[in-house]
């Protein structure tokens, strides 16, 4: 990407439940934080649309535009008039198809599919670029030779996005930050849908059945996942328990039965809260 962004118009609506919604936000990647943080808390039917009624998934993230403004006082070629715009690019099938093309190689299809099917005149009267679902540019990987402009087609959908010029102080870090939770929103997202598949499974969550020589695997997958995702504290290690035991009340942990050893656990983090 070249560093561009642009203010999308486009609002997003985040539902779940029996077609409960009160989440809305002009911000996509806020709303796909939004949709991870419910399906952790357990909301079930977890979903995104946007202001067309269109649903967020996969296929639409994947989506790309292309922004052409006006840079102009006025066009010089009259047919020129009414260019200016944003236009949503539909790939042919074989290019949705092929999954090696990389961003960069899809962004240039798109400028050739663009320049197909709608002609500029006076390109110098024109900024045309390609920009993804968050509004932020895509470069074209200009040396790409397969796919052309014959391999979809265009749709003008709104006036032409208009530039964010970011701050260079403490927005600019919560802007990283926001990209680095968009990052792993994902992997959230998929830890919440393998705590649902595992939901009920196994045995009791308990120090020895995640821990030590009687260790239930599926138990232990459970316990995992509820760590990563918030939803309960971690167990301490093992060896860091059995030496406070010794130390402070000079007791072998090893050598207590499990029912003592579970008790000692539940006092240890009592005490390290």
């Amino acid at each position: 990407m070249n560093g561009k962004r642009f203010k999308t118009n486009i609002e997003y609506y985040v539902w779940h439940g029996e077609g409960e919604c009160d989440n809305k936000t002009h911000d996509l990647r806020e709303a796909l934080h939004i949709r991870t943080d419910l399906i952790a808390d357990g909301h079930k039917s977890v979903y995104i649309t946007d202001n067309h009624d269109d649903e967020v998934d996969d296929n639409y993230i994947a989506r790309l535009f292309v922004n052409v403004r006006l840079v102009s006082e006025k066009v010089g070629n009259s047919e020129d008039e009414g260019a200016a715009g944003l236009y949503k690019v539909n790939f042919g099938q074989a290019v949705q198809n092929d999954q090696t093309l990389c961003r960069e190689e899809l962004a240039e299809i798109a400028l050739k599919v663009f320049h197909g099917h709608q002609g500029i005149e006076d390109l110098s009267d024109f900024e045309i670029e390609v920009v993804d679902v968050f509004g932020c540019a895509v470069e074209p990987g200009i040396d790409y030779e397969g796919f052309g402009e014959d391999d979809g087609d265009v749709e003008k959908i709104t006036e032409p996005l208009t530039e964010l010029h970011e701050s260079k102080g403490p927005d600019s870090l919560l802007t990283k930050l926001g990209n680095l939770r968009f990052a792993n929103q994902s992997l959230t997202t998929a830890l919440s849908e393998v705590a649902a598949c595992l939901d009920g499974l196994g045995r009791a969550i308990t120090f020895d059945s995640v821990h030590g020589n009687e260790v239930d695997w599926v138990t232990r997958a459970r316990y995992v996942v509820e760590v990563a995702l918030g939803r309960r504290v971690a167990y301490p290690d093992i060896d860091t328990v059995g030496e406070w035991v010794g130390l402070h009340y000079h007791r072998n942990f090893d050598a207590e039965p499990i029912e003592k050893r579970a008790e000692w656990v539940g006092r240890y983090m009592e005490s390290h809260q």
